[in-house]
């Protein structure tokens, strides 16, 4: 027969069944663990029995420690609890049930034995029965189940018989009135002023009840306990950050005689007791981000240290104890025992727990199925297993339980129990709770969940092993990915990476589940445990495929900033500073645009702009301070950082930003640029206004100062205000200054050349175009759009439409001319050059400017940008220089990308001139002149910085252009990584190329590639990372270019080992390619034959077969065979060669030069030496001579210890304009050579 317990009991009290000790369940009774016994425990008494365990409301020693007391309870409490007991005459009655349970140990432990000795059956009261109750629906079950809602029944009358209940007792808060008998008189005033902030109220006009409240309370008028509840509640609303804002009011109408009334209370409590959850939820939260990366930020810290003395919960229970003792039977709302008792599980206080559960049932309330998981949730976590056990006895018996529409909530709560068993370490009996529960539901889904919270449980423990045997029970359709993603977080935050990538890598992330937002949170949290697991060990590589994944993953709720600096330090921790900026701005956006949860129960669920502003100025702080501590902050990663604050935040702390100046000593000072110039004033600006100016503070500004003035900075801009409010803040001790922002200001008021003349509002306001008339609409639209097609139209049939139109006595629109001016500047403008002056010519005469009229202004400003542009093109830098003039003295000023051209043409002004000097000055010149730079500005700049190796500079300028939200493009990245190989930045190149590739506009190039490739074959000789980056143009679908092959044949032919099969056969791949077999690819071949190999016969032999396979020898193939001669000791071979090469007209090259000269120099022959040196020159002896050329020649010089020839040849380069560093090369070998003095 089953063994049916207690199914005579129909409602038991949840908290007496505890304190008391009766029945365990019929799982609990068939173990023999601690769990299964039961504490013979007399009603009213407290030996033998622990204090918790104690009636909750016995007395002056009943184990409640109320706030503020010593944990012996309160003597008012106490006395009202002893009051109690003598107004109540029905004692017996309402304890009548608790009396019947009231059983003999000897009794309990026989019938414990007679379990332990039968075999283990279902559990009756987990049937599925549609019935109210749970017990098996068999014929004694049904007689069983009429008895117990009889006794149920009886057991309520006697409890309305002997309590005193208000009127109703609502889950929902509602502003009240007050109590009767409470209420006290009010005037007319008072309830008109009630109705009005009544009216405020149900509106959800909340901030307006406070302010008229404050408004009329300052008035004298005096409130009533009503005013106050809607005051209080409009307070609570609105989501204040302190909970002294809450208390205040309660102190308030404390203050005034007031009474609280239930309504007051509810309010109160509920707030507080809200609070206290969310506080532990955060608290535990920013404890578990701490350990999991080692990272708190300084506002993180302070919202701990607040929610840690915040105390909510205890003042949540003193009124909840003071509302108790002051009316006997006053009864809340079911929502304030419910949210009274989360928070006290939640934070451990299962004494006061009780308390309030016993306060709850002693009004005839009974424990929700919430309550009971929160109950559940808290002796888990005390280990108190026997009060876990009576807990859900209790509950089992009650009518909810009983009901069976809230299926889902009865497994809910088998779940909590399974896990209160797990965590408190009694396996055994979660195991057969579940056994019992398999053997009698059918609820397969649910079934699947408790065994999740199985091994939940034994992850916990850390049990992995255990972990895994059940992983492999569970149906795999049956699991949740964000469950996969809860599991695997917490595997990963105790180390099990292995199980935990294995769960990860089960989640669907096609899913449909990520549309909730849950389980997109839940796989964000678990992408940042693993992020910060792979930091942890640096494995830098993982990391920043997590980092990929959680910050570009639609699936995903993205990082957080703890992350995100964890992460932004790792970068910085590994030498990848550059990524690591472009990492933090990128978060910055997202974070600005993102929708993020403030984790409050508020109005607005969401972080304010200014919230988030003030989140990404701590981390910025934080970075700052942290590389400072770590010795990795430069200059140029400070003012980066420091830029991203002001602009996305636009404040730094005073301690920062000295942090941040005091990296710019004056000589650095001077060296920035206007935008930087600008963020350091800001910066040196906001140390004035602080209360501590130094004499340093006082000098620094000064220089910057004076440097402003001298970039021109409008006097209305906001620098020209921080110029003129700082001059003011050091009036006294530097008066000079404030001077000479005087003069400062009446300059740059003044009228220049380079302003248009004055012309007024209205007149510039004229829209029409005075030449319409005469403007050919029909052809104009007709070229505009073949050209918009097609930018390499024909320039014959333009030029017959654009002289066909003139014929007619009319013209083409200026903008249209100016397309066909850029036109015609593309590819061969030598050819069109009359044709564009023509064009230009005839609009001067056809279209007089005039600026009153905006069309002009436009078609103008188009058309001589046009011009700029083509007469750069065509090499005339004087006439661009005139057409520029034009367009200032218009008020105009060319584009951008005419910039980019005035760079980019810099080679034809002369061959020794600086570019890369030169192209700064243009770049500046552009800023100056109000130009926003696109990315073909910066491309250009940089890529003259780069052919000169100034890296530091290139570098300065990449981050320049990112801190401007310039996107870099694929050719930015293409001459950044060339530059750093050029220098041998192995990894910074690596870092940026990897940063090229993961971007999300990346436009796959071979350029990049071959820059790497390049650099493992000539500098790291590395043949497997060579073959790596070509693997991977492959697999971007990157087709390789002639250069591409001609690399990879010096990487099979020149790396070690040798392998010339392969190398040859890069010549089948090229055939296959579809590309042209170029005299480079053979001289490859030839050069590794003779200078790898040494075998200058086969060198010579595969030169001279080239002919016969297509190719025409050349100053490339010449140049490979000159130096396997040289290479092998056979300079004196090369006079055949050279003069072969005159005979067939292919010209003496530097390259070629260098190499003689080298030759010749290890055979001491001066005289042959310089005869090639001679070569290069004509008439003038300078063409065709470059920096290598010089250097070899006074090499050769010295070797033959002639000091004076190579002073002539040092002198010779100095003439030729070449930037210093270059020049310094050649002067520093001279400079050596030089005898020491005795």
């Amino acid at each position: 027969m089953v063994f049916k317990p207690f199914t005579h009991v129909a409602r038991q009290s949840i908290s007496k069944s505890i304190i008391h000790g009766y029945t365990q369940s019929l799982v609990a009774a068939s173990q023999s663990s601690y769990a299964s016994q039961t504490l013979p425990l007399k009603f009213g008494q407290s030996n033998g029995a622990p204090a918790k365990l104690q009636s909750a409301f016995g007395g002056a020693h009943s184990g409640r420690a109320a706030p503020g007391k010593d944990g012996n309870g309160s003597d008012s409490v106490s006395s009202f609890f002893a009051a109690q007991g003598q107004t109540d005459d029905k004692e017996d009655k309402k304890y009548l049930f608790s009396k019947k349970i009231l059983w003999s140990k000897a009794r309990h432990q026989e019938q414990q034995r007679q379990l332990l000795g039968q075999s283990p059956e279902p559990i009756a009261e987990l049937s599925k029965s549609r019935s109210a109750s749970l017990i098996a629906e068999d014929a004694e079950g049904a007689e069983e189940l009429q008895a117990l809602k009889d006794e149920a029944a009886a057991d309520e009358a006697i409890v309305e018989e002997a309590i005193e209940e208000e009127p109703a007792n609502e889950e929902t808060l509602v502003v009240a009135p007050v109590e009767e008998g409470l209420q006290s008189e009010s005037s007319e005033a008072t309830n008109s002023f009630n109705v009005q902030l009544k009216s405020l109220h149900e509106q959800g006009r909340w901030e307006e009840v406070t302010v008229l409240f404050q408004h009329v309370m300052g008035q004298g008028m005096k409130a009533d306990v009503t005013t106050y509840n809607l005051f209080l509640d409009s307070v609570v609303r609105l989501g204040p950050r302190y909970i002294s804002q809450v208390i205040d009011v309660h102190s308030a109408m404390l203050h005034e005689k007031l009474t609280p009334s239930t309504t007051t209370y509810s309010i109160l409590i509920n707030f507080l007791a809200q609070r206290a959850t969310r506080s532990s939820k955060i608290a535990t939260q920013l404890k578990r981000d701490a350990r999991r990366s080692g990272v708190l930020l300084e506002a993180k810290k302070q919202e701990l240290h607040e929610i840690q003395d915040e105390a909510a919960l205890n003042y949540a229970l003193q009124l909840f104890y003071e509302a108790a003792e002051a009316r006997i039977e006053r009864a809340f709302p079911v929502a304030i025992y419910r949210v009274l008792i989360e928070a006290c599980a939640k934070n451990g206080r299962t004494e006061d727990m009780l308390n309030v559960l016993s306060h709850m049932e002693l009004h005839g309330l009974t424990a929700s199925p919430d309550m009971v998981k929160s109950m559940l949730k808290a002796w888990g976590k005390a280990g108190d297993t026997r009060a876990l056990t009576e807990t859900f006895n209790s509950w089992r018996y009650t009518d909810a339980a009983m009901n069976e529409s809230i299926m889902a909530e009865r497994y809910q709560i088998y779940s909590e129990l399974i896990s209160g068993y797990m965590v408190s370490g009694d396996i055994p009996a979660a195991l057969t709770f579940l056994e019992k529960v398999i053997d009698i539901s059918h609820e397969h889904d649910r079934l699947e969940w408790l065994k999740q919270t199985v091994i939940e449980g034994f992850v916990t423990l850390g049990d992995i092993h255990s972990a895994q045997k059940w992983m492999q029970q569970l149906d795999v359709h049956a699991i949740s990915n964000d469950w996969l993603a809860s599991v695997s977080t917490r595997l990963v935050d105790q180390g099990e990476l292995q199980f935990a990538s294995q769960l990860y890598n089960r989640i669907d992330l096609s899913s449909t589940e990520f549309k909730n937002q849950y389980a997109r949170e839940s796989l964000a949290e678990n992408q940042c445990a693993l992020l910060a697991y792979y930091i942890r060990n640096n494995e830098i590589e993982m990391a920043r495929q997590t980092w990929s994944d959680l910050y570009s993953g639609e699936e995903t709720a993205g990082p957080n900033p703890t992350i995100a600096v964890t992460f932004v330090r790792a970068l910085f921790n590994h030498g990848c500073s550059n990524e690591a900026l472009v990492i933090l701005s990128q978060f910055s956006r997202y974070f600005l645009e993102a929708r993020v949860p403030n984790g409050e129960s508020t109005h607005d669920n969401y972080l304010s702009t200014d919230s988030k502003r003030l989140i990404l100025q701590d981390m910025y702080e934080h970075m700052i301070v942290y590389l400072s501590h770590a010795g990795l902050l430069t200059p140029s990663i400070a003012l980066d950082i420091a830029g991203f604050s002001f602009s996305k935040c636009e404040a730094l702390s005073i301690q920062v930003s000295r942090r941040v100046l005091e990296l710019l000593p004056t000589q650095r000072i001077l060296g920035l640029i206007p935008e930087q110039l600008s963020l350091v004033l800001e910066l040196q600006f906001g140390v004035l206004r602080s209360e501590q100016i130094s004499t340093e503070d006082s000098n620094k500004f000064a220089t910057m100062f004076e440097l402003a003035m001298t970039f021109g900075y409008p006097v209305n801009s906001h620098q020209g205000r921080i110029l003129e409010a700082g001059a003011n803040i050091l009036a006294q001790s530097n008066p000079e200054l404030l001077q000479k922002w005087k003069l400062y200001s009446q300059r740059m008021n003044t009228p220049t050349m380079y302003q248009a003349a004055p012309v007024s509002e209205h007149a510039r306001e004229i829209a029409e175009d005075p030449y319409w008339e005469k403007i050919d609409a029909r052809t104009s639209d007709a070229i505009d759009e073949i050209l918009s097609r097609s930018k390499y139209t024909k320039i014959a049939d333009l030029k017959r439409m654009y002289r066909r139109t003139r014929s007619t006595k009319r013209t083409l629109r200026l903008t249209t001319l100016a397309e066909i001016i850029s036109a015609a500047s593309r590819g061969t403008p030598h050819q069109n050059a009359d044709f564009i002056d023509e064009i230009v010519k005839n609009a001067k005469i056809d279209m007089p400017w005039m600026p009153q009229y905006t069309v002009l202004r436009t078609g103008w400003s188009e058309l001589l940008n046009a011009m700029v542009a083509a007469q750069l093109a065509l090499g005339r830098r004087d006439k661009a220089s005139a057409y520029h003039e034009e367009m200032l003295n218009m008020g105009e000023v060319p584009t951008a990308n005419t910039y980019g051209l005035y760079i980019v043409h810099l080679k034809g002004i002369h061959q020794t001139y600086d570019e890369a000097s030169e192209a700064v000055s243009i770049f500046q010149r552009a800023l100056s002149e109000g130009v926003t730079p696109t990315p073909f500005l910066f491309n250009a700049v940089i890529g003259k910085l780069a052919k000169a190796r100034r890296v530091d500079d290139c570098l300065f300028y990449f981050a320049l252009m990112r801190s401007s939200n310039i996107k870099p493009t694929s050719v930015t990245y293409g001459t950044m990584i060339n530059a750093l190989t050029r220098v041998g930045d192995e990894a910074f190149a690596e870092e940026l190329f990897q940063e090229m590739e993961s971007m999300a506009n990346y436009k796959p190039r071979a350029a990049p590639y071959n820059s790497m490739i390049q650099f493992f074959i000539t500098t790291k000789r590395d043949r497997s990372k060579v073959l790596s980056y070509y693997n991977r143009m492959l697999a971007l679908a990157i087709v390789p270019t002639s250069h591409t092959y001609k690399l990879l044949i010096e990487a099979y032919a020149t790396l070690e080992e040798p392998d010339m099969a392969a190398a040859e056969a890069v010549l089948d791949s090229i055939h296959n390619s579809g590309i042209k077999v170029e005299s480079s690819h053979h001289a490859a071949l030839i050069h590794a034959k003779g200078c790898v190999l040494h075998d200058v016969n086969a060198a010579i032999a595969h030169f001279e077969s080239v002919p016969e396979l297509g190719i025409t020898h050349d100053s490339t193939l010449y140049q490979a065979l000159l130096e396997c001669l040289v290479a092998n000791h056979r300079v004196a071979e090369t006079p055949r060669w050279v003069q072969d090469m005159a005979t067939k007209g292919i010209a003496m090259t530097p390259y070629i030069a260098n190499t003689l000269i080298h030759g010749w120099t290890l055979e001491k022959n001066i005289e042959k030496a310089r005869e090639v040196y001679e070569t290069l020159g004509n008439a003038n002896g300078t063409v065709r001579r470059e920096p290598s050329t010089y250097e070899a020649m006074t090499r050769a010089y010295l070797a033959v210890e002639d000091r004076e020839g190579a002073k002539v040849v040092a002198n010779e380069m100095m003439g030729r304009g070449y930037p210093t560093a270059v020049v310094a090369r050649v002067l520093d070998l001279v400079r050596m050579s030089e005898p020491v003095a005795a």
